[in-house]
């Protein structure tokens, strides 16, 4: 019971590292081109399609997170109503003390059970109220790709990259209307990871890279979680070949951010290959930070030139 709980709590660890990047498009706003530039910048749909594929990953956590606590919650009744009935079976001495203790407990079960109740409710109906917002989002990335996909086509998108997009938004939005929230993670990180495609094609100010980087260390650290040690392993080459194609990429000045970035690679790749998940959980929260900073001086460096 014990190692079933912490296989639910442990993807809340790695989603919540997962979300520390992210939301560049958001930060990107700001940035004031003159007029004869503007139609070089990319599509302001490719920006909401990012930044929504990248809240679906936290309203996805949310929903797993929400999952485990209710979880949680039945397996301490459970044990609760466990060390009732083997206390009333128990000794009969003292039999008036003893009926006004069972009596107590009673109460306070049932007391405990109204407040369970009540609890279970409210987090049905967040539960509820959040697929509803996960398939708004999951029709607005449609209609933002609609939007873009001749444009995308015209600046060089593949037959097989377009493919590839369009049946990771489909499976996304069918795992949703499923609500399966695993599922739905693993759809979300996927689609998140073909993003690259569209981020290239329109030369996103955030290189395709940085999205293929941090999209390895997201579906290595799932498939970690799920015991799938060879999958995780087998994608450490190319997280290593993305990270080396960003580095040539990137202007940051900070070569110590630089460096500590490439260490902390080393130190999840070997995390990875020990099948050590305590360790892939720390080590992917240090990359991700890393590449968080990367990305926020790539922001900082790209609006200073737009000015």
């Amino acid at each position: 019971m014990i190692n079933k709980y912490i296989k639910i709590i442990i993807p809340i660890v790695i989603i919540t590292i997962i979300l520390l990047p992210g939301c560049s498009s958001k930060s990107n706003k700001e940035s004031k081109k003159p007029a004869q530039q503007s139609s070089q910048k990319p599509p302001e749909e490719l920006k909401k399609m990012v930044s929504d594929i990248e809240t679906m990953i936290a309203d996805i956590a949310k929903l797993i997170n929400m999952k485990s606590s209710t979880q949680q919650m039945k397996i301490a009744d459970t044990s609760s109503n466990q060390s009732n009935t083997s206390e009333q079976g128990g000794n009969n001495k003292s039999r008036n003390s003893q009926n006004q203790s069972t009596q107590n407990k009673q109460q306070s079960g049932q007391q405990s059970g109204q407040q369970g109740g009540q609890t279970n409710s409210n987090s049905s109906m967040q539960q509820q109220k959040s697929w509803q917002t996960l398939e708004t989002k999951s029709k607005d990335i449609h209609k933002n790709w609609n939007k873009i996909e001749s444009e995308a086509i015209k600046a060089g998108l593949t037959v097989a990259e377009r493919k590839n997009f369009k049946i990771a938004m489909e499976n996304l939005t069918m795992e949703i209307n499923k609500k399966n929230e695993m599922s739905s993670l693993k759809a979300a990180v996927e689609l998140y990871g073909q993003y690259a495609s569209l981020a290239k094609v329109f030369k996103s100010s955030i290189p395709a890279d940085y999205y293929k980087t941090k999209y390895e260390i997201m579906a290595a650290s799932i498939e970690a979680m799920e015991g799938e040690w060879d999958k995780a392993a087998a994608r450490m080459p190319l997280l290593k070949e993305s990270w080396k194609s960003l580095k040539t990429q990137v202007k940051v000045k900070d070569e110590k951010l630089l460096n500590r970035s490439e260490l902390s690679m080393d130190d999840f790749e070997a995390a990875v290959v020990g099948k050590n998940l305590d360790l892939v959980i720390i080590k992917a929260e240090i990359v991700l930070e890393n590449l968080q900073q990367i990305e926020k001086a790539l922001s900082k460096s790209n609006n200073a030139q737009s000015q």
